[in-house]
């Protein structure tokens, strides 16, 4: 089967900052049981640079951090420069999906990735987290910024 380009192309990926940290169990685990129960908490913003056909996405993402359960206690923040290809005939909504969801999901394999890497060598094994509901994602990141938008109204006005 022919691949074919995708309008979104990734120009650099950076890990900014992170923190593994391996919080010995008491006792014998199962790291998948416990591996999969850990709290995940993803937070992200995207800042237009140069036009609208380039874009830096700035994430953070926590697993089990700040330490709860034993294994590991997860943090990473990373940047994204990415570009929409400037022949791209695309509408609003396909920018947009293309930014919110693929550039988002774009970042997030690539902290996986990072993320398994640096566990590998842990005496627990590699972690890779699960994939991530990005629809979810999304709408919590719309009422964050709802939010946000309402609490600066709020301070203006008084």
């Amino acid at each position: 089967m022919l691949t074919f380009q995708s309008d979104l192309k990734t120009n650099n990926f950076y890990i900014i900052k992170n923190c593994c940290e391996l919080i010995v169990p008491k006792h014998e685990v199962n790291t998948s049981n416990i591996f999969f129960a850990y709290p995940i908490d993803i937070d992200y913003s995207i800042k237009e640079r140069g036009g609208e056909k380039t874009f830096r996405v700035l994430m953070d993402i926590k697993i089990n951090y700040p330490a709860k359960d034993p294994g590991y206690s997860i943090m990473v923040e990373a940047m994204g420069d990415y570009s929409i290809n400037p022949d791209a005939k695309l509408n609003k909504t396909e920018k947009e999906r293309l930014i919110h969801f693929t550039a988002i999901e774009r970042s997030i394999e690539y902290i996986r990735g990072f993320v398994s890497n640096l566990t590998s060598q842990f005496p627990l094994g590699k972690y890779i987290f699960d994939g991530i509901n990005m629809e979810a994602l999304y709408h919590s990141k719309l009422e964050q910024m709802k939010k946000i938008k309402t609490s600066e109204s709020k301070i203006k006005k008084a």
